[in-house]
């Protein structure tokens, strides 16, 4: 996998953590975005999908500071650590 997919991880691992809880919270009758909290939809009959939501969004996230490892080790580059 190249830099680039390796980065695109990481910047579609929010909007897919969003998408997933969204639809979610929506299927589901009692739950009040307002007044619980995301990870309570990760319980019940339906928690399996919120619970395999924070999985792959993890994964995405590892993926991407993999990415960024790769990249930041280059000389001059603009996402290494400590560059101006």
């Amino acid at each position: 996998m190249g830099n680039q997919a390796l980065l695109a991880c990481g910047i579609a691992a929010g909007p897919v953590f969003t998408l997933a809880y969204v639809l979610e919270g929506a299927g589901r009758v009692d739950y009040k975005p307002f007044r619980h909290p995301v990870s309570s939809l990760s319980l019940g009959r339906a928690g399996w999908v919120q619970t395999v939501s924070f999985l792959f969004v993890g994964l995405l996230s590892l993926i991407f500071a993999v990415g960024l490892w790769h990249v930041g080790s280059a000389p001059a580059s603009p996402w290494a650590a400590g560059s101006p």
